[in-house]
């Protein structure tokens, strides 16, 4: 709409009744009315608002709840992995809209930050969430409210993180998932804790394999993944011989490679479930199901450079990989005291 455009005014009794029909910055259709007995100041006001709009300044006030709606949105437009969208939603719904989502954005304190945190922490929400749920807060506020002008500093930001909880989390060792393997009958589980341990496959991806993932080149059997939480994870990945044989008798009466009796991927929580009962048929301590990636990138960081244990394990980063997804076996500490 050109600037000497100011809209349509309509007369309506008494008053009169300006309306602008435009488009948001993320270019979805809108509506702004305006009322004033007064016509002539209804037209000033309605120019200077159009000023505003068309200059980028903020014309509204926003409110928490569409300022992180606006925030999915946008992280879904940049291609956030559909479970990390999921995440953010379960934050919004839980925690954020109950206690802020009314709030202006430009009211949010960070008080009100840490009063969220401690109200979730009083209905049983770990630090890891409460951590998330600041975390989120502070990437929406930074990428709409402060770049839309709403608000020039980050309340989430200046909020004081909880403290986190560090468990001790027990590594997952060779001669264990050895065990695992020799008491799992189940061939579709045991296909999976293979595929899992010898490509560092992320349990995510590989609940959602589908048998045309595969694909045999000239050196063996690779995988190219359709869905990944990373865009480096979706590189092609290679198979191993032996795992590839384990995987492939494995019957193809569905899509997808790991699927429950109706056809569907297997449930995460359900794979969670089996993985748990693997552990415990082997005599094996309980330890999650992301240990055997993490148990593939220790044993490849033994025998690979850093360039290529960074392509394995499919991150940006090597000290990422280094970080989470290497340890200590206990076999190389048993041998450093004894030497």
């Amino acid at each position: 709409m050109a600037k000497k455009d100011p809209g349509s005014i309509f007369q309506e009794g008494e008053y009169h009744r300006g309306v602008f029909q435009l488009k948001d910055e993320f270019g979805v259709p809108f509506k702004k009315t305006f009322r004033s007995k007064d016509p002539k100041k209804l037209k000033k006001r309605m120019a200077l608002w159009l000023q505003d709009f068309e200059d980028g300044k903020p014309t509204e006030d926003m409110k928490v709840k569409k300022m992180c709606d606006l925030a999915i949105g946008a992280a879904e437009h940049r291609g956030a992995a559909p479970k990390t969208l999921k995440g953010y939603r379960d934050l919004l719904r839980a925690h954020i809209e109950p206690t802020m989502g009314a709030m202006m954005v430009k009211e949010v304190k960070p008080a009100h930050v840490e009063r969220m945190m401690a109200l979730m922490a009083e209905k049983g929400a770990g630090s890891q969430t409460r951590v998330l749920a600041r975390n989120f807060l502070r990437m929406a506020i930074n990428r709409v409210a402060i770049k839309g002008g709403y608000v020039v500093t980050n309340a989430a930001a200046l909020a004081d993180p909880p403290k986190i909880k560090h468990v001790l989390r027990t590594s997952l060792q060779p001669a264990q998932l050895a065990a695992i393997l020799e008491k799992e009958d189940r061939p579709m589980f045991h296909a999976m804790w293979v595929l899992l341990a010898s490509t560092g496959l992320r349990p995510s991806e590989a609940r959602n394999l589908l048998w045309n993932d595969f694909y045999q080149s000239k050196d063996g059997p690779w995988l190219k993944l359709h869905h990944s939480k990373t865009q480096e994870g979706m590189r092609p990945i290679p198979i191993p011989f032996p795992t590839w044989e384990v995987v492939s008798a494995l019957p193809k009466t569905a899509l997808y490679v790991f699927a429950t009796a109706n056809g569907h991927p297997i449930n995460e929580s359900n794979l969670r479930r089996e993985w748990v009962a693997a552990m415990k048929k082997a005599g094996v301590p309980f330890t999650n199901l992301y240990q055997l990636r993490k148990l593939f990138g220790t044993l490849k960081a033994r025998k690979v450079s850093d360039d290529i244990l960074k392509r394995l394990m499919r991150h940006t980063d090597v000290r990422t990989t280094k970080q989470f997804y290497v340890s200590a076996l206990e076999a190389d500490l048993r041998a450093a005291v004894e030497d």
